[in-house]
């Protein structure tokens, strides 16, 4: 039996890119659970927010999360609220209590909008399904979203669908 690759690991580099940043020596098994734990969570907790990736990055003491999205309101909120909510929750759960607000400064959530959201794939994905969880038919949610890919300037694009569909 030959031994399976992810195929992600082929076109890291040049296609596509890390998820964190960083290099530990001494720490590096704490901070890659502590980032998978981070992104779970951010993944869970912005379902709504269409969420197409996060980034990590670690200078020294600094932990930085860029959270890229094609509704950046929704995770922002009035005034910031929802940022700084995020902040609180991420210190809390994954940094520890935080004895000062020196330390707590060294948290820096960004985000960033994505400005064709039809042309990612993440994206389209997360729309498919929640357009599938509503009962919509699925001839015709992909159509639908062959047919916005296509109008935002995409060359190609492939769609498959399996499962149970309608109820099969």
């Amino acid at each position: 039996m030959g031994h399976k690759v992810n195929p992600i690991i082929l076109r890291i580099g040049y296609l596509n890119l890390w998820g964190s940043k960083w290099f530990s020596a001494k720490k590096y098994q704490e901070f890659l659970k502590q980032d998978i734990q981070i992104k779970e969570f951010l993944k869970k907790k912005l379902k709504d927010a269409a969420v197409a990736k996060i980034e990590i990055k670690r200078l020294q003491n600094n932990l930085e999360i860029d959270i890229f999205t094609s509704r950046p309101g929704v995770i922002i909120g009035r005034v910031g609220k929802g940022v700084e909510e995020l902040r609180r929750e991420i210190l809390a759960r994954f940094l520890g209590q935080v004895a000062s607000k020196k330390e707590a400064s060294n948290l820096n959530i960004n985000v960033q909008e994505i400005p064709q959201p039809n042309l990612n794939a993440e994206l389209m994905a997360q729309s498919i399904i929640a357009d599938l969880e509503k009962r919509m038919l699925f001839r015709r949610v992909m159509k639908q979203a062959l047919g916005r890919i296509q109008k935002s300037g995409a060359k190609g694009a492939k769609v498959m669908i399996s499962g149970r569909l309608n109820g099969a």
